[in-house]
């Protein structure tokens, strides 16, 4: 969606929401002289009444950077039997 904290709890809580909420987008908001990173979703409020949900950073980064080592091992096996 590309827009931050863009679904909050009373989306979520109305139903318009799965009970389980992958956040995988990334937004800089600027709060007072600092920059943090966000998601498209609002965590706090989601939180509360969803039944699982990803934090931005660090939900499902790891996870795509441990597939991605997975495959480069399997692909570099593969080559080397050829």
């Amino acid at each position: 969606m590309n827009k931050a904290q863009l679904i909050d709890g009373k989306a979520a809580a109305a139903g318009l929401l799965e009970t389980v909420q992958q956040d995988v987008g990334i937004n800089r908001i600027e709060i007072g002289d600092r920059t943090r990173l966000v998601g498209d979703t609002e965590f706090d409020s989601v939180s509360r009444v969803a039944g699982a949900i990803t934090p931005v950073p660090g939900g499902v980064g790891p996870m795509t950077i441990g597939f991605l080592m997975k495959n480069t091992v399997l692909a570099a096996r593969r080559q080397s039997r050829q």
